[in-house]
C-alpha cells in the first residue's frame, strides 16, 4: 500500500479491504449495516477516524499508522 497515493479516509478504507481481502458482506453483517453502506464509506473523504477505528477493531487492523503517514 506504500506505493498508492491515498487521498482520503474512504480510499484508505477501500485499500485496506483490498489488500487484506476483507469480505464486505460478512463485515456488513457484523457492523449491522448493508453492503451499500460500506461501498458508500469508500467514497467519503471525511469518513470519521472513529468509524475507521471501529472497523479496524472488527477486522483486527490498526489504521493509526496510515493516519500518521497521510498527515
Amino acid at each position: 500500500m506504500d506505493k498508492v497515493q491515498l487521498n482520503h479516509n474512504g480510499e484508505i478504507l477501500k485499500a485496506v479491504f483490498v489488500t487484506e481481502n476483507i469480505n464486505i458482506a460478512k463485515l456488513a453483517k457484523i457492523l449491522n449495516v448493508n453492503r451499500g453502506t460500506i461501498y458508500f464509506w469508500f467514497t467519503k473523504p471525511d469518513l470519521p477516524k472513529e468509524k475507521l477505528n471501529e472497523i479496524g477493531y472488527v477486522i483486527n487492523y490498526d489504521f493509526k499508522p496510515l493516519f500518521k503517514r497521510a498527515a
